[in-house]
This record gives structure tokens, sequence and C-alpha cells, in this order.
């Protein structure tokens, strides 16, 4: 890509290596660039709208929260935007191998190339990551609620809630039938994990217009292992874990909390999820 500047939207709140992030974007300040801070929701979603209209580069620093309200705005108004990591988990960035170093992100940022990549709806709402329901959206919402972050809060939060664990049934139309499942979770994939290197689904593609669904059926505790091992595409034969690739999915099912890239919510149902192909330009 030819010399650009850029603006850096910097969530002062993510993460906790804040201090480290921010120095480096201002010891890699070059001419024209510039930084701006946010304060609450909302706000990344505002500065980028406005840097978009103007044909602005803005690169995102916080974590999936930030660099979805980012791409929300980049991907409507045509605008083009970078991720320099900063939050507990950086999914979305990890997917795409963007260094977790702030120094090696913005290296790899002055040189990355425009890729076009894909962004999904759950109903109304944006995501660029993954639709949840069932036992990761209510990890989400606990995880939302608490003050601390990082791989040992989210281990610890999903350990609590093993125990009080409950399926739940759905009816799933895809491009390719229906499915009705009792199910532990069932996700609907962007690109290939929660954060943290958690995968959901390794073989996921942000670039091919579709979803991934990830649909896991209730175990035991002596079966984790291998469910895991299903999960991670490691299982030659699966017995818990389908996987279905889709452009557009509807839901169909009762009381059930969606988790949106890390964000719990309680969606209508039935829920519409479809894939929106080539639509986020990335420096990547």
């Amino acid at each position: 890509m030819k010399k650009t500047t850029f603006t850096f939207i910097i969530n002062p709140n993510a993460g906790n290596r804040n201090e480290k992030t921010q120095a480096a974007v201002k010891k890699n300040l070059a001419g024209g660039d510039e930084i701006q801070f946010t304060s609450k929701a909302g706000d990344a979603y505002k500065i980028a709208t406005e840097c978009a209209k103007q044909n602005k580069a803005v690169v995102a620093v916080g974590g999936d929260g930030t660099v979805n309200e980012v791409a929300k705005a980049v991907s409507k108004y045509n605008g083009i935007m970078g991720i320099v990591p900063a939050g507990s988990g950086n999914g979305f960035a990890r997917h795409f191998k963007i260094p977790q170093n702030p120094d090696k992100a913005i290296a790899f940022l002055k040189k990355a190339t425009v890729k076009t990549v894909d962004t999904a709806m759950a109903g109304n709402s944006f995501f660029i990551m993954l639709a949840g329901l069932g036992f990761d959206a209510d990890v989400a919402e606990k995880m939302a609620a608490n003050q601390k972050r990082g791989f040992s809060a989210y281990l610890k939060i999903v350990l609590s809630l093993w125990f009080k664990r409950k399926s739940f049934y759905v009816k799933i139309e895809h491009d390719h039938g229906i499915e009705e499942l009792t199910l532990f979770s069932a996700v609907a994939a962007n690109t290939s994990q929660f954060g943290n290197n958690v995968y959901i689904a390794p073989d996921a593609d942000a670039a091919d217009g579709q979803l991934d669904l990830t649909l896991i059926k209730p175990f035991s505790v002596i079966a984790l292992p291998r469910v895991i091992l299903e999960i991670y595409g490691k299982a030659k034969k699966p017995k818990f874990v389908k996987r279905i690739q889709t452009q557009k999915a509807v839901f169909h099912c009762k009381n059930t909390l969606l988790n949106l890239d890390g964000e719990s919510e309680t969606p209508n149902y039935p829920l519409i999820v479809k894939c929106i192909p080539a639509s986020l330009k990335l420096l990547c």
C-alpha cells in the first residue's frame, strides 16, 4: 500500500497493557497521523464514521468491542481500517495474524495491503467474528459484568458456569436444509476464534462469503476432551460437533441469550443471521 496517514482511535480502558500500547502509538506517529480517544461506547463508531466520510484510514486501538464499532462504520461508509490489538482477547486481530505486540502491530500496519473481507448481521445487529447461542453467550454476559479481563478471568467464568450449564432446543434453517436439535451451543462464525486462541471454527475463512456454523450437542464431563478435539477439527468421526457452511441461517428458539463479538444481548426470534460478503476493507 502507498504511504498514507492514519487516525488512531484509542480505547483507553481496553485490556491491561494500555500504557504500553499508547506509548507505542505515540512513538510511531508519522506526519499527518493523529490520535483520538474514546470515552464511552459508541464513540469509536462516531469517530470512524467521520474519518471514513473524509477518506481517512482509521486504526482501531483496543479490543474486539472497539474493532467492532470501527468496522461497522468503515463498512457502512466504504472506508479502510487497520488494527492495533489492545484488548484481552483480540479474536479478530488474531484471525488475521496481526501481531499482539503494539510496536510490531504498527510496523505490520504500515506494510499491509488492503484486503476486502466479510462482515455479518444477526437480526439488526452487526458483527465481525461470531454470533453464538447457549453456553458462550452466558459466558459473554458474565464477562461483560466482570472487571477483570484476560484468559484467566475468562477461564474462571467458564468454570463457574460449567455445572449450571443447560441445553436448549433450536430449529435452524440454512442453505442446505433444516436442523432440529437440542444443543449446548450454536455458533455462526465469520472468523475462527473467540479470542486468546480459543477456537470455535478453525477452518473459517472471513473472505469466502460464508458463515461456519458450529453446533455442539450436550455432553458429559467425561466427554469434554473429545469435544475439544472435535471443535479444533482433530477428531476423524465427530460425535458431538456438527459443522455447516451457509450464507444465511434462521434460528428458531426461546429465551436464549446471544453472544455477538463478546457482547451478550437478548434477541428477537426467529433470528436471521447472514454473511455480508466483501463488505469491509481491512489492512492486513
